[in-house]
C-alpha cells in the first residue's frame, strides 16, 4: 500500500486542471461543429431558395411542474475510457490442432487474445501468450478533521491466477467457433491428465483432476452447441453431455477424467433434485417446506381434477 498526504490546494489545482483540460476539449468540439454548419450554409446558398408558405405557429403554454414530480438532475459527465484495438495483435493458427475448418484473420486475433488471457501455449509465440497475472488498484482519501490535509492510500493486489476475460462479439462473428478453437489450443497444449490419486488424497482435496473444460449453457443453445462441435472439431473430441440429473448420475468419473469437453445445461442448477443432491453430498439437511393449507387444498383440488379428467 503507498500513502501520500497532500493538502487541499493542491488537490483544488488538480481539479482546476482537469477542468480546463474539459474546456479546451469542448471548444475544439464546438469549433468543428460550427466550420461543419458553415460548410452547409454555403452549399445551400448555391442553390436557388424555395419559397415557402408562412405558416402561423402557436405559442406554447408555459408548462407546469406535475405534483410530486421529480426535478430533473443535472448531467454528470462520466470519466473518459478507451477501447484498445485488437489489429496490432498476432494471429492463433488458422487451424488448430483437432479443428476442422480454417478461422478467419479477425477470429484468429481474437483466438490469441484469449490464449494470452488464459496462458495458452501457442507455437511460435510462447512469450507473448505467458499470462502476466491481473493487477487490482485501490484508491482511498479521506480529509483530516476539519484541517486541510487530505490522506490517500493506494492499495494495489496482484493476482497471479486470476485468468479468464469477456468475449462479446457482435452476432454472428463466431464467438462459438473461437472458443471452440480456444479449447483445440487447449488440448493440444495441455499435460497429460494426472493419473487419479489415492482415496485418502481425494477426501482431503475433494476435487478429481480432469483435463475437461466445462461449458454451462442455457436450455436453448444446448442442441446447438452440440452440432457447432460437430462441425468445427474432430470425432476424437470426448464430449459428455448432461441435461438432467439423471444424465449426471449416469456419468463415470473415468468420463469426466478424460472428457475434453462437459456441456451442462443450466436447468439442472435450479432443478429442485439437484440441489436436494447437493445438499446431501454437502452433509446439509435438507430443509423442508411447510405448505400452508391453502396450498394444500389446492393441491388436492388440482390431484382430483386429473383423476376425473383421465375418467
Amino acid at each position: 500500500a503507498f500513502v501520500r498526504v497532500i493538502r487541499a490546494d493542491d488537490e483544488a489545482q488538480a481539479e482546476q486542471d482537469m477542468a480546463q483540460g474539459d474546456e479546451d476539449e469542448e471548444k475544439e468540439e464546438k469549433g468543428e461543429e460550427e466550420a461543419e454548419e458553415a460548410e452547409e450554409e454555403a452549399a445551400s446558398s448555391s442553390r436557388p431558395p424555395k419559397r415557402r408558405r408562412a405558416e402561423a405557429v402557436p405559442e406554447k403554454a408555459p408548462s407546469r411542474p406535475l405534483l410530486g414530480a421529480k426535478k430533473p438532475q443535472p448531467e454528470q459527465k462520466l470519466g473518459r475510457f478507451s477501447l484498445l484495438s485488437c489489429l496490432a495483435l498476432a494471429e492463433a493458427p488458422a487451424r488448430p490442432a483437432g479443428f476442422l475448418l480454417d478461422l478467419h484473420p479477425a477470429q484468429r486475433r481474437t483466438v490469441f487474445w484469449m490464449a494470452s488471457r488464459e496462458g495458452v501455449r501457442i507455437s511460435g509465440f510462447e512469450n507473448d501468450t505467458q499470462f502476466p497475472g491481473f493487477l487490482s488498484v485501490q484508491r482511498l482519501s479521506r480529509k483530516l478533521g476539519k484541517s486541510d490535509v487530505k490522506v490517500q492510500v493506494k492499495v494495489e493486489r496482484f493476482f497471479e491466477n486470476a485468468k479468464g476475460g469477456l468475449l462479446a462479439d457482435a452476432v454472428g462473428y463466431g464467438k462459438t467457433a473461437a472458443v471452440l478453437a480456444l479449447i483445440a489450443l487447449t488440448r493440444s497444449a495441455a499435460d497429460p491428465v494426472p493419473p487419479l490419486p489415492t482415496r485418502q488424497a481425494l477426501q482431503k482435496a475433494k476435487r478429481i483432476p480432469s483435463q475437461a473444460t466445462l461449458v454451462m449453457l442455457p436450455p436453448n443453445l444446448f442442441d446447438q452447441w452440440q452440432k457447432e462441435i460437430q462441425k468445427f472439431l474432430s470425432d476424437d473430441f470426448k464430449v459428455v453431455a448432461i441435461t438432467h440429473l439423471t444424465a449426471l448420475k449416469n456419468v463415470t468419473v473415468h468420463q469426466l477424467r478424460t472428457a475434453d469437453i462437459v456441456l451442462v445445461s443450466l436447468r439442472l442448477l435450479v432443478s429442485k433434485k439437484y440441489q436436494e443432491a447437493l445438499d446431501q453430498a454437502a452433509c446439509h439437511e435438507a430443509v423442508s417446506e411447510v405448505a400452508s393449507k391453502e396450498t394444500q387444498y389446492a393441491n388436492a383440488c388440482s390431484k382430483w381434477k386429473a383423476k376425473e379428467t383421465r375418467k
